[in-house]
């Protein structure tokens, strides 16, 4: 299960190679980048059906989702 931990880790070491930030702001927008990867990995490697249900439910009760 250590799949959706290495895949988002992988994604922003390689983004912070590229792209130099410094501060809180560093923070934010790479904390922010590895929750988005970790919540689509989990959802696609993690998730069974029936978790997978209850976040489409909210997913469409906020009209994120068709």
């Amino acid at each position: 299960m250590t799949i959706p931990f290495i895949i988002p880790i992988i994604i922003i070491l390689i983004i912070m190679h590229f792209a130099t930030l410094h501060g809180y702001l560093n923070l934010i927008v790479f904390g922010g980048i590895y929750t988005i990867i970790y919540s689509i990995v989990a959802y696609l490697l993690v998730m069974n059906k029936y978790e997978k249900d209850i976040v489409n439910k909210v997913l469409k009760k906020f009209h994120l989702m068709r």
